[in-house]
């Protein structure tokens, strides 16, 4: 009878939770002298990873460590958070793994990539364990920045709800309003504005939210224009409407304020 060359391969805790089969692996790890504790942390990267939450149950409960992390840090929450797997979220946090432990160079959390990525529901479990709301990047950034970053309105509005600090700047003084207006996000701008974040602080190098759309304008003129506009109403002196809508008059007005 011919062996499938493929055998030693499947017949594992890797090839079992790669291929998303229970079954061989609860076998595998029954015999418990065929694999490598290795084995245990890379079959719980690669099931966050991939979203097998079967697969993963197993290994938690032949006792993998839910918080063993890879070379960069990265554990199987930040994985499962950065792919907006939230059952396998909420299973590594019912196994008591660290919400809030960050990668090694960027110092992201789980949170940070799920707001990142725009993984609501993700988010809301990750809030819901507890996890720190304020923790900040190497660059100095909160998940509710990196949210109003990527344009993701909705966990903007979930952010503010549970209470965070609105205008808690980055390294460089950039705050969530900066972003939104630098990205273009209208509704960002708005629901911002509305939660009452500051609107004319500025940045380490002078700009204030206004200033980066009217910047920005100047390349998309259409949407950042109206970006603008909708701004400068908030600030009540009629700049932008003043010069017509230039986006070059709109920075050098207000930088000589």
């Amino acid at each position: 009878m011919e062996v499938c060359k493929c055998y030693n391969v499947c017949f594992s805790v890797i090839g079992a939770v790669q291929r998303d089969n229970p079954d061989t692996l609860l076998e595998v790890l029954r015999q418990g002298k065929t694999y490598a504790h290795d084995d245990l942390a890379r079959g719980l990267h690669i099931a966050a990873n991939k979203g097998h939450l079967e697969c993963l149950q197993l290994l938690l409960d032949f006792k993998a460590l839910p918080n063993i992390h890879d070379i960069n840090g990265f554990t199987p929450l930040i994985i499962a958070a950065q792919h907006g797997h939230t059952n396998i979220v909420k299973a590594l946090i019912k196994a008591n793994c660290s919400v809030d432990k960050p990668t090694f160079r960027v110092r992201a959390t789980a949170l940070h990539w799920a707001a990142t990525n725009g993984h609501y529901d993700t988010v809301q479990a990750l809030l819901d364990a507890g996890a720190n709301t304020e923790s900040q990047t190497v660059h100095g950034r909160s998940p509710l920045i990196l949210a109003a970053r990527s344009g993701y309105e909705d966990i903007i509005r979930l952010l503010i709800r549970v209470g965070v600090n609105i205008d808690r700047p980055d390294l460089d003084r950039c705050t969530a309003l900066h972003m939104a207006a630098e990205e273009g996000s209208h509704d960002g701008v708005d629901i911002l504005l509305r939660a009452g974040a500051k609107i004319n602080c500025r940045t380490k190098y002078g700009d204030t939210p206004l200033m980066l759309a009217a910047r920005r304008g100047e390349t998309e003129h259409a949407e950042w224009s109206c970006l603008c506009i909708y701004i400068d109403r908030h600030l009540g002196c009629g700049v932008v409407v003043k010069y017509k809508s230039s986006p070059v008059m709109v920075v050098n007005y207000v930088k000589a304020k």
